[in-house]
């Protein structure tokens, strides 16, 4: 699971995965996502 904080201007990601995933790794792909999605709306 991936839940998103919304606190205003920010936001806090919470990964919750089976240990062979890792939460860093999905938080580290949701990550790359978000840069990806920014370069592409400027």
């Amino acid at each position: 699971a991936l839940n998103v904080d919304d606190l205003g201007e920010d936001f806090v990601l919470n990964a919750q995965t089976i240990v062979d995933i890792g939460a860093q790794r999905v938080c580290n792909y949701m990550q790359e996502a978000l840069e990806s999605l920014v370069k592409a709306l400027e």
